[in-house]
């Protein structure tokens, strides 16, 4: 027996070494938890405040979306409400029966019914020429080509150049009269 009893003792010994081991083991955990749940704890606490920062964020960004928005929709409104264009007119312009009744326009090129004659607008007095006179479509200009135009400007058609004026490296070829 007393073979016996050195085994029972033993396994008491190791299943009281086993458990210390736990106790202790149990111990220093806690000791880890303690050291770190106030870092967990501040870890978790930022992670909630960011969490409410984004849904703040949010709400303003939705709130600012919708405000901008309404103000696109007023100024559209705006802007269709001061639209003095009728609609049908434009799309009858671009019949013949609109063609032939086209719309005056001011400070555009103006059609008259049953004239050949079109009226080309006036330009700003900075101008040097004057092109108010009416052109008739059918015939060309009853004005000469240099009061149409500045004088530093060439004219077209250019002038014929003589031979004389040609200098014998360019006969057979056509060359510009010089520009003034």
């Amino acid at each position: 027996m007393l073979f016996y009893e050195k085994v029972a003792e033993a396994l008491q010994r190791e299943e009281k070494i086993k458990e210390r081991t736990r106790t202790i083991v149990q111990l220093r955990e806690a000791e880890k938890n303690a050291d770190n749940r106030p870092q967990k704890d501040s870890i978790a606490r930022e992670w909630e405040k960011d969490i409410e920062e984004t849904e703040r964020d949010e709400r303003e960004r939705k709130a600012r979306s919708e405000i901008l928005r309404r103000q696109r929709s007023q100024e559209a409104q705006a802007v269709i409400s001061k639209r003095t264009i009728d609609a049908r007119a434009i799309f009858e312009q671009n019949t013949s029966a609109g063609q032939m009744q086209s719309r005056v326009m001011p400070g555009r090129l103006q059609s008259i019914p049953n004239s050949n004659t079109q009226r080309l607008p006036s330009l700003a007095s900075s101008s040097s020429f004057d092109l108010t006179s009416n052109v008739t479509a059918d015939q060309p200009s009853s004005i000469p080509v240099n009061q149409q135009r500045k004088a530093s400007l060439p004219t077209w058609p250019p002038t014929a150049v003589t031979t004389e004026e040609v200098s014998p490296k360019f006969v057979g070829k056509r060359q510009w009269p010089p520009l003034i």
